[in-house]
């Protein structure tokens, strides 16, 4: 809003004329289906999934033990589980605010844009946008330290990019045996 006095901007929250004729559709849309109902169901998705695949993996490892000495298979199995396991912990750490917040907004009359916590509102929602990037920074930071394929694929990337910048003259690309492919 512009003081046309003191030609001074100031910023304030107000209810939208098109959210005030259609109150009922947009809360029902945006307070409960898209704040609760998706963030909740795929919070529960990722846990249940997650507890299932370990188990199962579990399963396999002790079949797969009992018929073979199958070690490094085994130790890829390992790290695949606790890779897959961090993610889903992260993704959970991470999505659960955003959660519990879609809660309190329904519980807390005032805990809105224009209540009367509406500072508190709008710093646990620039907290939940931070840890949605976390979220998914820290899923790449996993898949490069936790997963060889992956790094080997990237670093493979970054030098054929290097090369055809000009950047570097010669690259050897290497498959995951360590083997030269290109010169």
């Amino acid at each position: 809003m512009v003081d046309v006095k003191t030609n001074l901007s100031k910023y304030y929250a107000a209810l939208s004329p098109f959210y005030l004729e259609n109150k009922f559709f947009v809360d029902l849309v945006y307070n409960y289906l898209l704040a609760i109902a998706v963030p909740f169901t795929s919070l529960v998705i990722v846990i249940i999934s997650t507890f299932i695949t370990v188990v199962k993996l579990r399963l396999s490892m002790e079949w797969r033990r009992d018929r073979a000495n199958l070690s490094s298979v085994e130790k890829k199995e390992n790290a695949v589980t606790r890779m897959l396991v961090i993610v889903c912990y992260v993704y959970v750490v991470c999505v659960t605010p955003s959660v519990l917040n879609a809660f309190i907004v329904q519980t807390v009359p005032d805990y809105l844009p224009t209540g009367r916590y509406s500072n508190l509102f709008y710093v646990v929602v620039a907290f939940m946008h931070l840890l949605t990037a976390i979220n998914s920074s820290c899923t790449f930071f996993i898949y490069y330290f936790r997963g060889s394929k992956f790094r080997s694929t990237l670093h493979s990337l970054c030098h054929r990019k290097a090369v055809k910048s000009g950047l570097v003259s010669e690259v050897s690309v290497t498959n995951s045996d360590n083997k030269i492919l290109k010169n």
